[in-house]
């Protein structure tokens, strides 16, 4: 088993470099998690909607995807390379 060191993220506060170490048991699961294995799930579960109502006005997110395509498509400047 591989075992990985302590996660730790740096956090701005006084010292901008102060490191926050994570709880033991979110290492834990981090460290005998498998990366790897297929999720069988569909996406709307695992983003937590699949029970929600859908309302008229609210478009769904293929449609967001399709509007947004079309944004960067539809430019004489590729607003992409702009910084």
């Amino acid at each position: 088993m591989r075992c990985l060191k302590k996660p730790k993220i740096l956090i701005k506060q006084d010292n901008p470099y102060q490191v926050r170490e994570y709880p033991v048991q979110i290492v834990s699961v981090y460290n005998t998690y498998d990366f790897k294995q297929e999720i069988d799930m569909p996406i709307e579960e695992l983003m937590g909607i699949d029970n929600q109502v859908v309302i008229e006005n609210i478009i769904t997110s293929d449609e967001m995807n399709d509007l947004i395509d079309d944004f960067y498509r539809n430019h004489l400047v590729d607003v992409r390379k702009i910084k």
